[in-house]
């Protein structure tokens, strides 16, 4: 299982991110490939840059860019 953090410029509609990460969840799957994806725009990142034991707190401190 891979959690990967997508992060955007700018804010995206819920019903759009819900799409796009759907979208890329299938293409994925057909690759067998467990992903857990998550969707943040920067403006967002700062909250979660102290949020201790979240997802996205790891990600921004131990994850590795693609």
């Amino acid at each position: 299982d891979w959690d990967v953090l997508i992060i955007v410029e700018d804010d995206i509609e819920r019903k759009k991110k819900f799409l796009l990460i759907s979208n890329l969840r299938k293409k994925l799957a057909k690759k067998l490939l467990d992903v857990d994806l998550i969707i943040k725009n920067k403006s967002e990142l700062g909250f979660y840059e102290d949020f201790y034991g979240s997802v996205i707190f790891e990600a921004l401190k131990e994850g590795i860019e693609l």
